[in-house]
């Protein structure tokens, strides 16, 4: 059984759900942006005169969109959610995992845990689609007693509620889009080129 005595800065929170969304859409931004790059090339390849820089405000708007909301998303999350700036106490035992803050207690079975995520300021906890608890490094004694802590949540994570981001079907089939975006942008800088 472990006892740790947690609290999120807000820096911490904003930064580590940003890089979890991040991280899930990663493939589909940069998608977006190879859409986005063939749509230019294409544009310059077919028009070389005149350029609809209106598309291309526009696309490029969608994309920082795209960027910015994780931040913003996250931002207005700890705004409204002051619970998750309180001092929480986490006992982690064969049960599950017990949660008292300041305003609440709460309790979660292993079998709830969807998920656990090494980053490098903190340890993630998935329990449900959008529910995560953060443990951050600072909160163990050192990266030995760490260790010890994920090593113990790993051993009771069940097998069947290992989550997948995203399957590896769609996985596939946006690595295909890619490639094939990226050979698009090849064959377009080609004839770019060539006719100089």
């Amino acid at each position: 059984m472990y006892e740790l005595h947690v609290q999120v800065s807000p820096e911490l929170y904003k930064n580590l759900v940003t890089s979890i969304v991040f991280r899930r859409f990663r493939l589909i931004i940069v998608l977006f942006v190879c859409i986005l790059v063939i749509a230019i090339l294409n544009n310059i390849l077919t028009n070389p005169n005149h350029i609809e820089w209106g598309i291309f405000a526009a696309l490029g708007g969608i994309l920082l969109l795209l960027v910015g909301s994780p931040y913003l998303q996250a931002h207005q999350s700890w705004k409204n959610y002051p619970t998750i700036a309180q001092k929480v106490k986490y006992v982690i035992s064969d049960a599950g995992l017990f949660m008292e803050g300041e305003t609440y207690n709460g309790f979660s079975a292993w079998s709830n845990l969807s998920g656990l995520k090494l980053l490098n300021k903190a340890v993630v906890l998935f329990f449900a689609k959008n529910q995560m608890n953060i443990v951050p490094n600072d909160t163990f004694l050192d990266s030995n007693q760490r260790e010890q802590v994920v090593q113990f949540i790993k051993s009771h994570i069940p097998v069947d509620n290992r989550r997948s981001v995203i399957s590896p079907m769609v996985t596939v089939f946006v690595l295909a889009l890619l490639a094939w975006n990226l050979i698009m942008i090849g064959v377009y800088l080609y004839f770019i080129l060539s006719r100089k």
